[in-house]
């Protein structure tokens, strides 16, 4: 699992993700919880997303619910 509290509008700012981005591997599903976790705006999301695709990965979001 990867969990990244702080915010960053670049990648640069956002070393989870860059871990999570090279840690992924073809046939991976990604599940995230919020969709504002993962990308900065629509073009951000949409980027990811294809790279994800290109890679042949998958991503999906999943509802979280604390005890």
């Amino acid at each position: 699992m990867f969990f990244e509290k702080r915010s960053g509008k670049n990648e640069s700012d956002r070393e989870q993700f860059k871990i999570m981005m090279d840690f992924v591997r073809e046939g991976d599903v990604l599940y995230i919880t919020k969709l504002d976790r993962l990308a900065r705006s629509v073009i951000d999301l949409h980027n990811i997303a294809m790279f994800l695709e290109n890679s042949e990965m998958c991503l999906k979001k999943r509802s979280y619910k604390r005890s």
